[in-house]
């Protein structure tokens, strides 16, 4: 090939690059002007709409669940020793989040004695209520008077003021217990309802220290597996010396009904903290309120109590005006 030739296919491939790259460069400078692309739609596996009402039914299920292990543990023939097996499940659960999880930071650690003696409180509040009176009775004024107590230290320690939905709520709450709790004569209906109402003021007090402690402590997961470490280990240890080891699982109805007990108030507590990340705090709050409704149902239908028209009346008014403070 000529020399001349030769040079010119150099330049001519030369050109080619140059126009290459200067394309390349433009169409670069392009993509940058535009800006990042889109970001991709999220794909839902169920629609919003459709996730929202699953929760709701789950949390209608929490209710259930907690119906169902506190009628266990009124039916069983000792109820002391169901207790104690009930805190198995807890102190496996409060074990593995001990060991698996960093523990709470120092300003937390009062918060969490307080609860856990609080729900020692609350469980020999619950043994002593359940001892003579009706289920569908003691349940729903243990469970009514929470919210209703709740409100009132709202009030008085923070300055809360109640909204018009919650002082209807406050108003059909405290008709309703006082239905519940009180005969003709202002006198008690039960010699159970006196230990009712504390053990409702129990649950209004651990609620609210709880609620602190969480804040407080970052990681909830970890605040309460130390709440189920400190509360339910001295609890089993107590039952254990007060039953013995060996009478104690020797009682197979205790064991199978306690055990299960345990594990469905666990279920209900997971199926709580899972609700309250999809749906308004609110919401979860008063559907839950709904188990006084299946404790009724269960006490009617399982453990053959038949509640007058005005026992079914007042558990109604406590139930809507649980709802209504939890608004």
């Amino acid at each position: 090939m000529p020399a001349s030739a030769a040079v010119h296919a150099r330049r001519a491939r030369a050109a080619v690059r140059r126009r290459t790259t200067s394309g390349t460069r433009r169409g670069k400078r392009s993509l940058r002007d535009r800006g990042p692309p889109p970001p991709a739609c999220p794909i839902h596996v169920f629609p919003p709409a459709l996730m929202e009402q699953r929760f709701v039914l789950l949390v209608l299920l929490c209710a259930l669940l907690h119906a169902v292990w506190n009628a266990l543990l009124h039916a069983s023939e000792d109820r002391v020793a169901q207790l104690g097996t009930m805190s198995v499940p807890y102190l496996l659960a409060g074990a593995a989040g001990a060991l698996a999880l960093p523990p709470p930071p120092a300003p937390a650690w009062p918060y969490v004695a307080a609860s856990a003696l609080l729900e020692l409180g609350y469980c020999a509040a619950l043994l002593r209520a359940y001892r003579s009176g009706d289920f569908s009775r003691i349940y729903p004024i243990a469970r009514g008077l929470s919210p209703l107590t709740v409100c009132a230290l709202a009030l008085i320690a923070l300055g809360e003021r109640p909204t018009p939905f919650a002082l209807a709520g406050i108003a059909l709450v405290s008709l309703g217990i006082a239905s519940l709790a009180l005969r003709r004569g202002l006198r008690w209906s039960g010699e159970s309802v006196p230990y009712a109402l504390v053990t409702g003021l129990f649950i209004a007090a651990y609620s609210v220290v709880d609620g602190r402690g969480v804040r407080l402590a970052g990681d909830p997961l970890a605040y309460v597996a130390w709440v189920y470490l400190l509360w339910n280990a001295p609890q089993f240890a107590l039952i254990c010396r007060l039953r013995g080891w060996r009478a104690l699982a020797r009682s197979r109805a205790a064991v199978s009904r306690g055990l299960a007990a345990g594990v469905l108030s666990l279920a209900a507590y997971a199926i709580a903290i899972a609700a309250y990340r999809h749906l308004p705090v609110a919401t979860v709050s008063a559907l839950r309120e709904t188990s006084s409704i299946f404790a009724i149902a269960i006490g009617w239908f399982a453990l053959r109590e038949r509640p007058s028209a005005r026992r079914l009346a007042a558990c109604a008014l406590v139930v809507a005006g649980a709802m209504l403070i939890r608004m």
